[in-house]
């Protein structure tokens, strides 16, 4: 996931801020996901949601609203 955000910096400027924004939440939120569904847990939107909202903020991106969420996820 690191590597993934990693290269999204490198064409931040190029895409623009939205597309950016998009496309480190639909990163984010995939791996989420990924990591519940291998523990066995059943994978909840808003569990995945949550824990993309906080990834995003330590990113430094605005959060996201569950609509949003629904769009990309």
């Amino acid at each position: 996931m690191d590597k993934k955000i990693e290269c999204l910096k490198d064409i931040k400027e190029d895409v623009g801020v939205d597309l950016y924004r998009k496309a480190v939440t639909k990163v984010v939120a995939s791996y989420y996901s990924k990591v519940l569904s291998n523990r066995g847990k059943k994978v909840k939107r808003t569990e995945v949601w949550e824990r993309t909202n906080i990834k995003l903020k330590e990113l430094g991106i605005e959060e996201v609203s569950y609509e949003f969420m629904r769009t990309v996820v």
